[in-house]
């Protein structure tokens, strides 16, 4: 055989060996031939972004926070017990902290407001802010958890100051971050309070808000529950929450809470006006 057409055949013959072992190492996906090894498509992601929005003090259908009502108490005590040079035994040092209460709203009717914010400024009777002991400002923020459509919260808050008087409260809503309700990212449900009652123990100091709570969440979770001072009128006094912060487990549906008071009751207040909000909600 010529050797120029030996090698012809020669190149043919490896040509149908290198088709047949591409056939044999392929895999068929949905009627078409896949070589293996082929780069495949991955399917689209519904996971919704970790990301969240940027705050904005407006919802997308022009809702907001709206600061429904504001209120406070302060006291005018002294502390034998200080670490304050100075006084002590014999030179009480004078204390004269404020408890106040503010009901949020978010009037949006289309989002839910995830960690609404207010900025709390506590003026002296020439207009001057106040700085709180340990702070390094006198803007204060104070934050929830969530707020969905036309619902409204009462946070409440503790100033500690010495020596110095409040004759008015600055409060503004910053903004928060605007989510739809079906939004992943806006998990979360809503616990409420009602049947609050005041338990008054005899004990100087100890009281008990009692109330039941209604919890929509699917399974049970923790929350701080915080009490809003009125008087018969219906003005806020102020608010106390639990010693230290502390925590209750709350299952679906309804259960039993309290309240134990051991800072401060107002001496006008009216029992049946007090209200119980929930802050800190974990699962």
């Amino acid at each position: 055989m010529n050797a120029r057409y030996g090698w012809t055949v020669a190149g043919v013959v490896a040509v149908l060996i290198a088709a047949v072992a591409l056939a044999v190492s392929a895999v068929r996906d949905g009627g078409h031939v896949i070589p293996t090894g082929a780069p495949t498509l991955a399917a689209p992601s519904t996971a919704a972004p970790t990301t969240l929005p940027a705050p904005s003090d407006r919802a997308s259908d022009g809702g907001g926070l709206r600061i429904v009502e504001h209120g406070f108490t302060q006291l005018s005590i002294t502390a034998t017990l200080t670490l304050t040079p100075g006084y002590g035994p014999g030179r009480p040092e004078p204390y004269t902290p404020v408890h106040s209460a503010f009901i949020v709203e978010n009037t949006s009717r289309d989002q839910v407001a995830l960690s609404p914010t207010i900025v709390v400024r506590y003026l002296d009777r020439a207009g001057k802010a106040i700085v709180e002991y340990a702070a390094e400002t006198a803007d204060k923020r104070l934050t929830a958890e969530v707020l969905r459509p036309g619902q409204r919260v009462g946070i409440v808050d503790y100033f500690n100051i010495s020596g110095r008087k409040v004759a008015r409260v600055e409060v503004r809503a910053v903004g928060a971050v605007w989510l739809d309700p079906a939004d992943p990212r806006a998990s979360g449900s809503t616990i409420t309070a009602d049947g609050v009652s005041l338990i008054r123990t005899g004990v100087p100091e100890a009281s008990i808000v009692a109330f039941t709570a209604h919890s929509a969440y699917p399974a049970t979770v923790s929350a701080v529950a915080n009490a809003v001072y009125r008087d018969r009128a219906g003005k806020i006094l102020g608010g106390s929450h639990n010693s230290y912060l502390y925590r209750q487990y709350f299952p679906p549906g309804d259960a039993r809470g309290s309240i134990t008071v051991t800072d401060w009751l107002p001496a006008d207040l009216d029992p049946a006006r007090t209200e119980v909000f929930f802050s800190q909600v974990l699962g």
